[in-house]
């Protein structure tokens, strides 16, 4: 049985192919449409070689994230199938130029995404190269989340603050709830629950590892 959560900072991202940069290079000029929507017409990239690409997208997303949720931490076997997610949105009134982008690109519980995230704007209004902009949340390519939430827990009570001074770590933890009742009931259930699946001789390990560290 899978560890329940697990918030992590990514030290690597995607990388594309020859072919799999050709054809973004062809999907080109972005408006947020190419992603799931109809091919542009006029566009010599196949509907069947863009699906393809995003699905290979998500693939390799698993690799290095694994199955747990980017914001909440939670793994999918808890959640459901995570979706492919981008942090700037790819929509054409925000940031179409980074729907590609491998920093931008994570997966996110569907609750994350579609029900606390949506569309809003973490960014700072550049939208021609990614790293100038100044982002409100605690960025998983680029920040590291020990610097800004502490994690701390009474038995099977685990709770999130946000560290000292840390605008970032405010924003994360009210937008996607972190510290709500209802977030911190579900947390102490699911242990609850992963406990009940290990060995009794190694509950004393897993005791240890609860008091210290749910970061990665």
């Amino acid at each position: 049985m899978n560890q329940p959560f697990l918030y992590q900072s990514l030290r690597i991202t995607i990388t594309f192919n020859l072919v799999e940069q050709a054809i973004i290079n062809r999907l080109k000029p972005l408006d947020g449409s190419e992603w799931d929507g109809n091919i542009k017409s006029g566009c010599s990239v196949t509907k069947a070689e863009r699906d393809k690409l995003v699905t290979d997208i998500k693939t390799k997303l698993e690799t290095i994230q694994g199955s747990y949720c980017i914001y909440c931490g939670i793994h999918s076997d808890y959640r459901g199938h995570l979706q492919r997610e981008h942090i700037l949105s790819k929509s054409s009134r925000n940031y179409p130029n980074f729907m590609f982008e491998p920093r931008n690109l994570v997966l996110a519980c569907r609750v994350c995404n579609m029900d606390l995230k949506r569309t809003k704007d973490f960014g700072s209004k550049e939208r021609i190269k990614y790293r100038k902009n100044t982002f409100s949340i605690i960025h998983p390519y680029i920040d590291d989340f020990n610097r800004h939430l502490k994690f701390f827990g009474s038995g099977h009570q685990v709770l999130i603050q946000k560290m000292p001074y840390s605008r970032k770590g405010k924003k994360t933890i009210e937008v996607f709830e972190l510290d709500s009742v209802a977030r911190t009931v579900e947390r102490s259930g699911l242990i609850d629950q992963y406990e009940k699946h290990i060995d009794p001789k190694f509950l004393g390990t897993l005791a240890l590892v609860l008091g210290k560290k749910y970061f990665k």
